[in-house]
């Protein structure tokens, strides 16, 4: 922020990013350049999942119990529409419906899912029960009890049917919570991994929330 001043500035995140700016724009909103604060699915609303009360025990699972429960994991972040396309990419299927493109055309999406699939690997325990323990749980602690101190804007996307996390009662929490400096959008039918995909115009969504909100 310092090395542009003057630039209006806005934090954004989704999942655990979620919590990760909203503790951002907690500590960083007395300052002028902060205006907002956009949350995707947050993962404020850790502390009530199932993955905050036994997520530490699954991950001292031996190996190949863990494994099933990692897949589970990465199972709950889809929707139908998420594993629909999925199976279409891995049968190779490049064919992209011109209305569910925005901003990039088809090639260019074509080589960022090239180079993200080519690049996943699985999460071993070790890493998964640290970023429960320390990233968010502690981050849970810390930033759930300042939320309504929160006096910048903010935004919060939730998908209606993420499984991973409980976005859309989040959503609603927020929407209390954050009264009456937020607006909420809710996707519906959206997973915890499909919540920004052609189904939310998120920068048409930013302009109507910045106008309603007198920051344009």
């Amino acid at each position: 922020m310092r090395a542009h001043a003057g630039r209006d500035v806005y934090v954004m995140g989704d999942s655990y990013g979620g919590l990760v700016a909203a503790g951002v724009a907690l500590t960083l909103q007395e300052e002028q350049q902060l205006k907002g604060v956009i949350l995707s699915n947050p993962a404020t609303s850790f502390p009530s999942t199932f993955f905050a009360r036994w997520g530490a025990t699954l991950c001292r699972l031996p190996g190949p119990l863990f494994s099933a429960f990692s897949g589970v994991l990465a199972l709950l972040t889809l929707d139908k529409v998420v594993l629909r396309n999925m199976v279409s990419v891995a049968r190779g299927d490049r064919r992209w419906p011109e209305d569910r493109i925005t901003a990039i055309d088809a090639p260019k999406l074509n080589v960022w899912l090239d180079a993200m699939m080519g690049n996943m690997e699985p999460l071993d325990s070790r890493t998964l029960l640290f970023r429960i323990q320390n990233l968010l749980g502690t981050g849970s602690e810390w930033v759930n009890p300042r939320l309504s101190t929160l006096t910048v804007p903010a935004l919060v996307v939730c998908g209606t049917r993420d499984r991973l996390l409980p976005s859309k009662r989040e959503a609603d929490r927020l929407e209390q919570l954050l009264a009456p400096n937020v607006m909420v959008h809710r996707v519906a039918g959206a997973g915890h991994m499909g919540t920004l995909d052609f189904r939310c115009n998120l920068g048409e969504l930013v302009a109507e929330w910045r106008h309603r909100f007198g920051l344009v």
